[in-house]
């Protein structure tokens, strides 16, 4: 009897620990990116990256796994879906929450990280360079097209030559950044930190040496 009833101590001091460590889950938010999605996991306490796992299936199906977790299943789905998020699952395996998302748009690379601030874990899912840009011409075909009403003091010539290297100089910088982050997760130089630093060097050199040659 005796051991029994310390066996059953014992047992009910270990969940007592275990519980502790348990993380709750309260809520979801998704934000929309032009160059992706970003999540934001809310919980009680932070969540230990060390219980954190994420994958990308088939280009389009992020999948994100928290384990020592439990989750309001209720406040998760329901969620409002953001494009390009298409669909939301929610399973719990054990102790732990796994959330799967279907996405309009394929997957390139993800960071996963906590926030400085409250108990949240934010997850950015990236998409592919060429899928930002076609995403931008198909908003910018939508926009109403407005007759320019020239004067003769109007240069629309050199007005598109200032937006076209304004966004040159976004772009390279846009993707040297991103290459930056990413590159303390491999050990070669990433292609975006390649191609933002060439864009802007081109960009540079083009507007200080090659262009006062046409204007002369």
């Amino acid at each position: 009897m005796t051991k029994i009833l310390k066996i059953l101590v014992l047992t009910a001091g270990l969940n007592l620990v275990w519980g502790q460590n348990i993380v709750q889950i309260s809520g979801l938010t998704i934000e929309g990116k032009q160059n992706g999605v970003f999540l934001r996991i809310h919980s009680d306490k932070a969540i230990d990256l060390q219980d954190v796992s994420g994958w990308i299936r088939k280009d389009r199906f992020y999948y994100l796994t928290i384990m020592n977790s439990h989750s309001d299943s209720a406040a998760i789905m329901a969620t409002p879906l953001i494009k390009p998020v298409k669909s939301l699952e929610l399973t719990h395996l054990g102790e732990s929450t796994q959330l799967a998302f279907e996405l309009s748009q394929p997957v390139e690379s993800f960071d996963i990280f906590q926030s400085p601030g409250p108990p949240e874990l934010l997850i950015s899912l990236r998409f592919p360079i060429k899928e930002v840009f076609a995403t931008l011409q198909t908003a910018r075909e939508k926009l109403p097209q407005e007759p320019i009403a020239v004067t003769p003091a109007t240069k629309p010539a050199a007005n598109t030559y200032t937006r076209v290297r304004t966004a040159l100089y976004l772009t390279g910088t846009s993707l040297a950044v991103a290459g930056i982050i990413d590159q303390d997760n491999r050990d070669d130089n990433s292609w975006e930190l390649i191609a933002g630093a060439g864009i802007i060097l081109g960009t540079y050199l083009y507007d200080r040496y090659i262009k006062p040659l046409f204007n002369d």
